[in-house]
């Protein structure tokens, strides 16, 4: 992934993550894609953020935002 676009999903990842926790939550991924007109159910959010999910945190770090944005959606 190039850096620019790497620079700008850290971007949003860092705009999503509302705690600052540093790991995007169902619910924060959830109000992303209502702010941005993304219309999916909350099933589907969370068959998305299991997919990612490798450590199996339930919450998504930025290595697997990265993969989810660039080979899920």
């Amino acid at each position: 992934i190039a850096r620019e676009k790497r620079a700008e999903l850290a971007h949003y990842f860092e705009t999503i993550d509302e705690d600052n926790s540093g790991a995007i939550s169902t619910d924060e991924l959830a109000g992303a894609f209502e702010v941005l007109g993304v219309r999916a159910s909350r099933a589907k959010i969370e068959e998305m953020m299991t997919q990612v999910d490798e450590d199996g945190s339930g919450e998504v770090e930025f290595p697997e935002f990265l993969t989810l944005m660039t080979t899920r959606l």
